[in-house]
C-alpha cells in the first residue's frame, strides 16, 4: 500500500487508498471473514470425518457379536446405521 502512495500503481484495485481507508477497510475486513469462515468449516468438516472414521472402525460387526449378552441384545441405533451400511 506504500508503494500506491508512491507511483499510484497498486497490485489489487480493492486496496487502493483512493477509495478510502474506510472501503479499503471494509475490504480486507470482508476477506478475512471469508478465509476465517473457509477455514472454520474444512476444520469442521475433518473432525467430523474423522470421528466418523473413528467410529466406524470401533464398532464393527465383529465387535458387535462379541459383546456380552446383556449388551449385545440392546442394539443402539447408530449400530443399526453401522450395520446397514
Amino acid at each position: 500500500m506504500w508503494r500506491g502512495s508512491l507511483d499510484g500503481w497498486v497490485p489489487y484495485g480493492f486496496l487502493d487508498l483512493s477509495n478510502g481507508v474506510g472501503t479499503v477497510a471494509t475490504y480486507i475486513a470482508v476477506l478475512l471473514t471469508v478465509v476465517y469462515l473457509i477455514a472454520l468449516a474444512l476444520t469442521a468438516r475433518n473432525r467430523f470425518a474423522a470421528r466418523r472414521r473413528a467410529n466406524i472402525q470401533s464398532s464393527s460387526p465383529a465387535d458387535i457379536r462379541w459383546r456380552p449378552e446383556q449388551e449385545r441384545d440392546q442394539v443402539t441405533h447408530r449400530d443399526r446405521e453401522l450395520l446397514s451400511a
